[in-house]
């Protein structure tokens, strides 16, 4: 029981950077009345007429061999994922600006007015938000976006399936504990409370001839 109870403390430790995050995901996610921030991180925007815009996609294919013990046959499973890339070029009064987004899936035409917005975050400027004016539309780069709220990063979103697992195995260590309590307490446990109810009742039952 000492080692659970080592164990538990382990995982509440390791769970503080979590609770950190949470408080901070409570923040509400706003930007600054003047435009020119969210959540702490400098906003940067480009407004111009498009001026050539293009998609292109990559695709990546992924073979997973299993190799069967009874034989030789493999199984190859074949996975395939399309990465869109977006590329266009605004013209406005700020100048001339190429942009190349992968993720956002935006539909531009030449001649439409569009806002491209950028979130400095780490020293380094990140597509965020892309607002087409003409068609009245906008462009979230989900991605960014989970990031800029939970302050993490993939190295985060691995350290809660860690803990997660550490929880998941000290709760199950927990129960099987438990089990062999429950176990102990039914075969040999409760044997001194019943020698004592035996003694209370002996003298009240009946007496063979």
């Amino acid at each position: 029981m000492t080692a659970f109870i080592a164990y538990v403390m382990v995982c509440c430790v390791f769970s503080i950077p979590i609770f950190l995050r949470i408080r901070k995901a409570h923040r509400p996610m706003v930007v600054s009345t003047d435009g020119t921030e969210v959540l702490g991180y400098p906003i940067q925007t480009f407004t111009g007429v498009v001026n050539g815009a293009r998609s292109t996609q990559t695709t990546t294919v992924t073979d997973t061999a299993t190799y069967l013990s009874a034989s030789d046959a493999v199984i190859v499973n074949r996975g395939t994922h399309v990465t869109r890339t977006d590329s266009f070029r605004l013209v406005g009064q700020q100048g001339e600006r190429s942009f190349s987004l992968t993720g956002f899936n935006v539909d531009l035409w030449s001649g439409q007015v569009v806002t491209m917005c950028h979130a400095q975050r780490h020293g380094k400027w990140i597509p965020l938000v892309l607002f087409n004016h003409t068609e009245q539309q906008r462009y979230f780069n989900d991605q960014e976006l989970f990031r800029l709220a939970s302050g993490g990063s993939i190295g985060f979103v691995l350290y809660v399936i860690f803990t997660c697992l550490c929880t998941l195995l000290a709760t199950g260590y927990f129960a099987l504990a438990i089990n062999r309590q429950l176990k102990g307490f039914r075969k040999t446990g409760v044997q001194p409370l019943s020698d004592r109810a035996w003694r209370t009742a002996a003298p009240l039952m009946p007496r063979s001839a």
